[in-house]
C-alpha cells in the first residue's frame, strides 16, 4: 500500500502517466476513508483534526487530475 501511494504521488508530482498515478491515489484514499468512516467511526472533522476531511481533498484533487488530465507540462 505505501509503495502505491508512492508510485501515485511521483507520477502525478513529476507528469509522467499523471493520470494513472491519480487512479492510485483515488484508490488509495477511498480505502483510507472507508476505514476512518466504518471501521474506526470517525466523523468529518474527527478528535484533533484527525478526521478524514484531508482524504476527501485528496480524493477529489486525484479526480480533477484524472478528468481533465495532467495539463501542459506532463510529460506522458
Amino acid at each position: 500500500l505505501g509503495l502505491v501511494e508512492l508510485v501515485g504521488a511521483a507520477s502525478v508530482a513529476l507528469g509522467v502517466f499523471a493520470q494513472l498515478g491519480a487512479l492510485l491515489l483515488i484508490g488509495v484514499m477511498a480505502g483510507a476513508m472507508s476505514k476512518k468512516i466504518f471501521v474506526w467511526k470517525t466523523g468529518f472533522w474527527g478528535d484533533e483534526g484527525q478526521g478524514w476531511f484531508y482524504d476527501l481533498l485528496y480524493l477529489v484533487c486525484g479526480f480533477v487530475i484524472l478528468t481533465t488530465g495532467g495539463g501542459t507540462l506532463a510529460l506522458l
